[in-house]
């Protein structure tokens, strides 16, 4: 429920809902976190600053979730603008030995795995190039300030792809397993 309040922009109710649950139980980790994912989402680091201290107590031996939690924090700061404080948090992250894990990402077409030493790459990179031309035809826009941000600005690219094309995209991310369908809605209805 506080993750469906975060993702909505109903942060407020979810920190009333964390709040409530404290009353008779220990918060878990993944609460905090879902508000600060919504923080991250909105570009508001007051926001993410005061969740990271609300979920700092929890990060004590727990190397991953440190690591996540300092990374969506950082990344909050970068959108906003805030370099010096990102500096900082990456200075800190890696003065304590955390390391943010490398994401990894595939696509898979007729069941096959696509990558650069794949027979056809020169053909599939030719296509992403038409593929990227058409959609910009179709008044797409890159957001940039998401290029390191996990999913968000590809949510949109698969909604336009999926329009442009009239196919059905099927993404998993590290939740859940997303589908774009050609009318431009998708699973989710604008939560990733």
């Amino acid at each position: 429920m506080i993750d469906c309040f975060s993702r909505s922009n109903l942060v407020n109710e979810a920190e009333e809902l964390i709040n409530e649950y404290k009353k008779s139980h220990l918060p878990s980790y993944s609460m905090y976190m879902s508000i600060l994912s919504a923080a991250r989402n909105r570009r508001n680091s007051l926001l993410a600053q005061k969740m990271y201290n609300r979920i700092e107590p929890y990060l004590k031996d727990q190397e991953i979730y440190a690591t996540s939690a300092k990374v969506l924090l950082a990344n909050t700061y970068a959108l906003a603008g805030d370099l010096t404080t990102v500096s900082n948090i990456r200075m800190k992250m890696n003065q304590s030995g955390l390391k943010k894990l490398a994401g990894l990402s595939w696509t898979v077409v007729k069941f096959r795995v696509h990558d650069r030493s794949h027979p056809q790459s020169n053909e599939i990179c030719e296509e992403l190039e038409r593929l990227t031309n058409e959609l910009k035809q179709h008044g797409y826009q890159c957001d940039a300030s998401w290029i390191s941000q996990p999913l968000t600005n590809n949510e949109k690219s698969f909604k336009w792809v999926a329009q442009v094309r009239q196919c059905t995209i099927i993404v998993r991310d590290a939740n859940r397993t997303h589908h774009f369908y050609p009318d431009g809605h998708y699973s989710c209805g604008d939560f990733f």
